[in-house]
């Protein structure tokens, strides 16, 4: 598991990074171009649509990645995959026609006036293709196919990110460039991506397999909505209690703290697929424990790196008038990273017990709204970074007490919560070095690689996993390079 854990994390982690680096590094121009007022309009937009994406399918693609595998014929696997793609597509269509009736009044409620009926419109379509998009990359992920899904994944980010240069800088389109690039890169990333299912897809849809998907995913969108509070209630309710510039703000420190979110983003679609094809080997969990002890210590020290450079991080990456959300980063990035720790608690899931999912994910969001309302109005933006730790941390705590009952791994937690430690030390030691110059950063360089060299003292780290990686990522990308030239 561990070596195909590494291998598939290389090949997702490139399909996005060379995409992220880009949007990454032109985050000064963005800002400088961008008002927060901007980045807020940005942010809810993209908030809505990430709702939506979870809800409107009904989780189908949820479904989907649980089915498949377990499919016993050919036959099977292909109405499994048709079932859910015409799903898909209609229930979106359906979407995209109630909401464009009623786009006037929507775009009011959820932009406050801030932003005109064409944003919002153009918001709607880039959705549509997204949601479509999500389903197909999926199936590509549970036929193990990494190389296609990295590159339609790659062709997604590359021309959502040319256009949007182009719509902002050549046409001067503002926010509206930004939603606009967003809608030309998925509708690229959806064709390339239906092209590479071309020989999966086809006209048939069975009813039966219908309801059977539904059956499982249908407590799942319940779970979806609660996962969105956790996610995304701390920027709305912050737009509702200040402003849309605080609102652009918070937006800013997510898109600074990017690297942290591939880095998630690569494990989960690595790790997925894998540990629900391969729970019921053996050996399965000790190698889940594994794979945890890897991430942990990557996420360590992510953490470290990003709150140890966060102020210069912020002094390149964004102008005056954002550095103030500089203070968030640690909270933010330890947000993320709780957030992907869920991943190694599979039990409910294995056990199709979504019922409870969708229970812990409501509480989670109910708790992480409450958070945010109490802890904005005491402290503001920094509030609504804390209640996003918060949050994030309750609904893995119940869901690794639950799992645990039903599929027992064997963490060693007593090592992870040494490194915790640690990393909490070195946090409080590069929170003194305050001022940005070339001794503080000696300094802050100093602490990050003994932290690092703890996290192999401490075994999270095997020596050998190192070269592994490096190695599984060299050879990853000379054959992404080589299938997306060909």
């Amino acid at each position: 598991m561990f070596k195909r854990f590494i291998k598939d994390s290389a090949i997702y982690g490139l399909s996005t990074f060379f995409a992220r680096v880009v949007i990454f590094l032109l985050l000064p121009l963005y800002t400088r171009l961008l008002k927060p007022e901007d980045f807020g309009v940005i942010e809810l937009l993209t908030i809505f649509g990430n709702f939506i994406n979870v809800t409107v399918a009904l989780e189908i693609s949820q479904a989907l990645v649980r089915h498949y595998p377990d499919a016993s014929t050919s036959e099977d696997k292909a109405s499994y995959a048709a079932t859910s793609f015409w799903f898909t597509v209609f229930a979106y269509t359906v979407f995209l026609a109630i909401c464009t009736l009623f786009s006037r009044t929507l775009s009011l409620l959820l932009l406050s006036g801030a932003g005109d009926q064409r944003i919002f419109l153009v918001s709607l379509a880039a959705t549509w293709c997204f949601g479509i998009f999500y389903l197909v990359q999926n199936q590509l992920r549970v036929e193990l196919r990494s190389i296609e899904y990295s590159v339609s994944n790659l062709a997604m980010n590359l021309a959502g990110i040319i256009s949007t240069l182009a719509f902002v800088l050549l046409l001067e389109w503002g926010a509206l460039g930004v939603i606009g690039g967003q809608l030309v890169g998925n509708l690229v990333g959806c064709i390339l991506s239906i092209y590479f299912c071309r020989q999966t897809y086809s006209l048939s849809f069975d009813l039966v397999k219908l309801r059977e998907m539904l059956s499982f995913s249908l407590p799942l969108v319940f779970s979806s909505i609660g996962s969105a509070g956790i996610l995304y209630a701390n920027r709305f309710v912050l737009g509702g209690l200040l402003s849309l510039s605080d609102v652009g703000l918070l937006g800013v420190a997510y898109r600074v703290i990017a690297p942290v979110n591939l880095l998630v983003l690569s494990v989960q679609n690595a790790a997925t697929p894998i540990i629900f094809s391969d729970y019921q080997k053996p050996d399965s969990p000790r190698e889940l424990a594994r794979v945890f002890r890897f991430f942990m210590a990557m996420a360590l020290i992510a953490l470290a790196a990003m709150s140890l450079f966060a102020r210069e991080l912020f002094r390149i990456m964004a102008s005056p008038e954002y550095q103030s959300a500089v203070s968030t980063t640690p909270y933010l990035v330890a947000a993320a990273l709780v957030s992907g720790m869920t991943l190694f608690t599979p039990g409910l899931h294995i056990k199709k017990n979504t019922t409870m999912v969708a229970v812990i994910n409501i509480l989670g969001g109910i708790v992480t709204i409450a958070l945010s309302y109490w802890l904005i109005l005491m402290i503001g933006v920094n509030g609504a970074a804390m209640a996003a730790l918060l949050g994030n941390s309750f609904v893995f705590v119940l869901f690794l007490l639950i799992s645990q009952k039903y599929y027992p791994v064997p963490y060693d937690f007593k090592r992870v919560s040494i490194a915790i430690l640690l990393c909490l030390l070195i946090l409080v030691g590069g929170s003194l070095l305050k001022e940005i110059n070339l001794v503080n950063i000696t300094l802050k360089v100093l602490l990050l690689t003994l932290f690092a060299a703890g996290t192999i003292l401490l075994k999270l780290v095997e020596k050998e996993k190192i070269g592994m990686a490096f190695e599984q990522a060299r050879s990853r990308l000379l054959m992404l390079q080589k299938t997306w030239w060909n």
